[in-house]
């Protein structure tokens, strides 16, 4: 369901900076590289205090793959695509991004313009927004807002069609740090430098560095996967009557892909405009005790999402907006030890979503890489008397996923 294709890496151009700033203090802050397709740019920024981040204008029709963790922001322009999640312009919010070496990495692409109301001539006067402005002065010197705004709305003159300004920081995090130190991670967020933009030297003090390609490196999306997504992004969630359709059971052998579909959908259904719920939240049953998404192994848990999942599991402990609303402990990573008491554990957790107020969110559920009859056993608990059932979203046997 899910295809990993590695393409040829291609050498980007590197540009000198020439900026029409009137110091050589303010030249030696940016460093400018416009990638080979000359349908995106890259500004790093190295402020005063020594820290660096980076400005990306992305075109139409542009992908770029992002190795290493960073934080970014969307300040202007049409929104973008990453694993599922469609991000619009909004300067006040910053998403967490991990993309390590033990999973495909993730790509950024602009949406397609029928997707967006955003408007090209309104590109320049976007920057000038007081909103942009006050976060500008939160990701850089303030003495530096204007230099910014001018080059970033210069560069921007120099794109024919939509563009898109993103902001990338470096993400600091000490638990995956002192993960790295461990000689089997060592190369967990490991930046590789063929190809890729900016420099070497740029890319150690970011954290993270880019790779422009056509489309066809990181995750694809198989058409199935695409349709049951819209399906379950457009029911309504309003009348408790629609039980059935607002809750997705996904099951499949072993390394098929399932957490890979649960991330994306999860990203689809929170980012989606017409999502009805106050406070966007999606919850997620998560029944698998190997290798559970947001905590140790052995537990069953009910989540609330929060926001899009950009990143694999061992990312998402890390996050504060994710409300683990009921957990419990089945003292194994493996349901067959005691099938029995592993579903009383499930029916306990799962009681928390049935006691949920009206009108729920979209439950996803993610169940282990069982044979067929216990799957069965797992979804009559799910879909006993007291619910009106759910959806089932079964990989076909030897299906191989990321």
């Amino acid at each position: 369901m899910f295809a990993f294709k590695k393409i040829p890496r291609q050498k980007s151009q590197d540009l000198h900076d020439e900026t029409d700033a009137t110091s050589n203090r303010n030249k030696q802050k940016l460093f400018v590289t416009m990638f080979e397709s000359k349908r995106a740019q890259i500004i790093v920024y190295l402020s005063s205090r020594r820290l660096c981040s980076c400005f990306i204008l992305l075109g139409c029709d542009t992908h770029l793959a992002i190795f290493g963790k960073a934080i970014f922001t969307h300040l202007c322009g049409p929104m973008i695509t990453i694993w599922g999640g469609n991000i619009g312009p909004n300067p006040s919010s910053s998403y967490d991004l991990y993309s390590p070496t033990s999973h495909t990495p993730l790509s950024i692409t602009q949406c397609p313009h029928e997707k967006s109301e955003y408007v090209n001539k309104n590109a320049a006067q976007g920057l000038q927004s007081s909103e942009i402005k006050v976060a500008l002065e939160s990701l850089c010197d303030p003495s530096d807002v204007q230099v910014l705004t001018e080059r970033l709305g210069k560069e921007m003159s120099v794109f024919r069609d939509h563009v898109t300004v993103l902001h990338f920081s470096p993400h600091r995090s000490r638990v995956l740090n002192s993960l790295s130190e461990i000689k089997r991670f060592r190369f967990l967020f490991h930046l590789p430098s063929e190809g890729t933009v900016p420099n070497a030297s740029l890319a150690k003090l970011l954290g993270f560095t880019f790779l422009e390609h056509d489309g066809s490196l990181g995750y694809q999306v198989a058409p199935e996967v695409s349709r049951i997504s819209l399906r379950l992004s457009s029911v309504p969630v309003v009348n408790p009557c629609d039980d059935y359709v607002r809750k997705l059971l996904i099951c499949g052998p072993k390394g098929a892909g399932k957490s890979s579909l649960l991330r994306f959908l999860s990203n689809i259904i929170l980012t989606d405009v017409e999502y009805p719920l106050k406070e966007k939240c999606v919850a997620v049953l998560d029944c698998d005790i190997g290798q559970p998404e947001f905590t140790p192994n052995g537990i069953i848990s009910l989540c609330l999402v929060k926001v899009p999942l950009f990143g694999p599991p061992y990312t998402h402990i890390l996050s504060t907006n994710v409300n683990i609303l009921r957990q419990c402990f089945v003292g194994c990573i493996t349901p067959s030890d005691d099938p029995s008491f592993y579903l009383k554990c499930l029916n306990f957790v799962y009681d928390a979503y049935v006691n949920l107020p009206e009108p729920k969110p979209r439950l996803l559920v993610n169940t282990m890489g069982w044979m067929q009859e216990n799957e069965l056993r797992m979804s009559d608990a799910l879909t006993g008397s007291q619910t009106n059932g759910a959806h089932g979203f079964q990989y076909p046997a030897g299906t191989n996923g990321v």
